[in-house]
């Protein structure tokens, strides 16, 4: 899935969901489908993914494995959260965590994050209640990952609604988690995190040139 062309991927994945399901390997074998989905998405292949969602989720409910409804579901909002269709994508997220429980935790953080991003704009204290929901989550866990992926979208909606005392509150709190060198630790929104300190302390030609 990391460095394979998408055909490779495919037919791999064909095989090994065939293995799966002839041992009897369920959760392993709807999470591979899952994936499959999420990989197209991330190669732009909106149909493709499509057909993998819908597929899965004809399995699934077929199946009567009710613990893994949420795959499906979730993976629509991903689809149509990356499709810009965020009230359709907003809706799937707010079903997909009702389906998984306390199943699947590192699922319930990401569809945290999902929904905290595709509402910053739109309301932003909302976002900031999903934010809180997925650090509170990943402390309990000591997830570092996610975590720093929180802190990161925390700060960045302090940034969105200008309260600049907040923003540098959480950054130092992101700094200081990144200065403990943890491997886990995610750098995905450092470039954005850097133009937001830049744009606050009112060094815009310094923060335009890392846009």
């Amino acid at each position: 899935f990391v460095n394979g062309s998408p055909d490779a991927v495919y037919g791999f994945a064909e095989e090994y969901s065939k293995d799966l399901h002839e041992k009897g390997y369920m959760m392993l074998y709807y999470k591979l489908l899952s994936n499959k989905g999420f990989y197209a998405l991330r190669h732009n292949q909106f149909y493709r993914a499509i057909h993998f969602a819908e597929a899965l989720d004809h399995e699934v409910r077929e199946d009567g494995a009710s613990d893994y409804y949420y795959l499906a579901t979730g993976l629509y909002g991903d689809i149509y959260s990356n499709s810009h269709n965020k009230g359709r994508a907003e809706r799937y997220f707010m079903q997909a965590l009702e389906e998984v429980g306390d199943r699947d935790v590192k699922f319930t953080m990401r569809v945290y994050l999902y929904l905290a991003e595709m509402l910053c704009l739109k309301d932003s204290q909302k976002a900031l209640e999903w934010t809180d929901k997925s650090i509170s989550t990943s402390k309990e866990l000591n997830n570092i990952d996610y975590l720093s992926q929180s802190l990161a979208m925390k700060a960045y909606l302090f940034f969105i609604i200008g309260d600049a005392q907040q923003f540098s509150q959480v950054y130092r709190q992101y700094l200081d988690l990144r200065s403990k060198g943890i491997r886990e630790f995610n750098r995905r929104y450092e470039n954005i995190l850097e133009v937001a300190r830049l744009a606050f302390d009112k060094d815009y030609e310094s923060a335009m040139d890392k846009v």
